[in-house]
This record gives structure tokens, C-alpha cells and sequence, in this order.
């Protein structure tokens, strides 16, 4: 008997994978509008029926009936829609083994044609309130995402190969995500000096260990924003800020808009 294993898949397969944030069945009027927003998420809609519009770069997409369309992570967009519209919405993160998101460097909006019984179908799924229901609905959508990866020629780039010192370093971080966290404190945690960990850090990864951390911070923190209704000044407060009024200010330096605009708008605007 002879056993050949693919390290490759072991390392890399159960850290890839498709997490949902915010989702639902939309029937829209001309209240759902937005100049701009960024999520920390990608955005799948599947248009139903009716007359919406979405802009990207100064260019205005149609919502068409019996399409399915991908905002990529963190893209900038709008919408608005001019009478009614029906679509499904899923939020979601397609990461990869290094944390980070298949489409974060994408900037396009992308569209597939969907056959409308197809799309009725993942619709059953959706509200069937069952495990199994639930299992092939992510097998269909990650089949979804597949086909726009394969349409759209994205480039799944690979992972950076960061020292065993920096990699550790960036586990801890996103795994105690907090403002207190200090380059000393994480270099204690290694045990390594701080010169060495400062330097390594940012040769390898081209950005300072606290500019990293405030960038985690502030992703974690439009997450729990929009996927809860935990009050900001909890949020603050578990994430190590000292007080609601600093927390506020580097939120707004990060997003352009305080927290709680920030909650109502990207709510009000699936």
C-alpha cells in the first residue's frame, strides 16, 4: 500500500474559506441610496426585479433583473434606486491562509448572468431554515465565487513568506486585537528585543507594527459595527481605546465618519 499526501492542501485548504456577515431579502424604494461606502466585506446581490443603479468610479452600473453582482472587499460605491427594486444580499469575506481577502485589491465591479430559476433556488435555500439547506447554499455560493474569479482572471496572488518572527507577530496581533497592544509587550511575547521585531516587522511587511495594529482595530471595529448592536462605547473599551471621545477620532481619521453615522449608514444601505 503506498500513501501520497499533498502538503500543500494541508497547510492551506481549511484556511480558506467564505464567512458571512450581513444578508437578507431586500425590497428597496427610492429611500435606499448611499453617495459612498466601504466595508470591510465583499457584497453579493442577486436582483430580482425592478430599477436600481450603482456607481463606481463615475460610472453608473444597471441592477438587471436575473444578474448576480460582486462588489469586491472595501470598494468604494454608491447606489440609489430610482422606483423599486428586489434583490438577495450576502456580505462576506473569501480569505485566504494569511488572514487576508481574496478580493481586497480589487476595485471593479463585476457581474454573471444567473438563470432566474437558479437564482430562486438559492433563494429557497436561503429561507429554508434548515443545516442542509444551509450546506448546499454555501456550496452554491461558493461556486459563485469561483466562476467570478474564474471569469474575471483575478489573480490569487501568493502569500507573502514572512519570517517565523513576523508571522507569529501578526497571528498574536489578530488574535488579541487591541489598541494596548505594544511593540514591547509583543516582543516579550516572542522573545525577541524590540529593535528587532520594529525592523523585521516593517522590512518584511512594508508598514510599522502600530500602523498594523490600528488598521486591524479599526477593520474589527466596522465589523462589530455593522453585524451587532453592541453599544460603541463597549466596543471602545474592548478594543483597549482609553476613552470614547479618542476612539471616535481615530475611527473618523480611518472611515471619514464617526461610529455611530458610520452603523446607520451602512445598515441603511445593504
Amino acid at each position: 500500500m503506498d500513501i501520497t499526501s499533498c502538503k500543500y492542501v494541508s497547510k492551506n485548504i481549511n484556511s480558506i474559506d467564505i464567512k458571512l456577515g450581513v444578508h437578507g431579502y431586500l425590497r428597496a424604494d427610492s429611500e435606499w441610496k448611499s453617495d459612498g461606502m466601504s466595508i470591510p466585506y465583499s457584497k453579493l446581490y442577486f436582483i430580482f426585479s425592478g430599477n436600481a443603479k450603482l456607481v463606481h468610479n463615475a460610472k453608473i452600473y444597471d441592477l438587471v433583473p436575473g444578474h448576480v453582482y460582486m462588489i469586491p472587499y472595501s470598494t468604494l460605491h454608491g447606489f440609489y434606486c430610482e422606483s423599486s427594486m428586489e434583490k438577495l444580499y450576502f456580505h462576506f469575506t473569501a480569505t485566504k491562509p494569511s488572514g487576508g481577502d481574496i478580493f481586497e485589491s480589487i476595485d471593479r465591479i463585476m457581474t454573471l448572468d444567473l438563470d432566474i430559476e437558479k437564482m430562486r433556488q438559492i433563494k429557497r435555500l436561503y429561507f429554508d431554515e434548515n443545516i442542509y439547506s444551509c450546506f448546499n447554499l454555501k456550496k452554491e455560493l461558493y461556486m459563485l465565487v469561483s466562476e467570478f474569479i474564474d471569469k474575471f482572471d483575478i489573480k490569487i496572488e501568493p502569500d507573502p513568506l514572512y519570517s517565523d518572527t513576523v508571522s507569529n507577530a501578526i497571528s498574536y496581533i489578530r488574535s488579541n486585537l487591541s489598541q494596548n497592544i505594544s511593540v514591547k509587550k509583543l516582543a516579550d511575547k516572542l522573545f525577541v528585543s524590540e529593535s528587532m521585531l520594529s525592523k523585521s516587522f516593517s522590512r518584511e511587511t512594508g508598514i510599522s507594527i502600530g500602523k498594523f495594529i490600528d488598521r486591524e482595530v479599526m477593520i474589527e471595529t466596522q465589523r462589530r459595527l455593522l453585524l451587532s448592536d453592541e453599544p460603541i462605547q463597549n466596543i471602545s473599551e474592548e478594543l483597549g481605546f482609553c476613552d470614547q471621545f479618542y476612539f471616535s477620532k481615530k475611527f473618523k481619521q480611518f472611515c471619514g465618519v464617526p461610529p455611530i453615522k458610520y452603523r446607520k449608514q451602512n445598515r441603511d444601505g445593504m
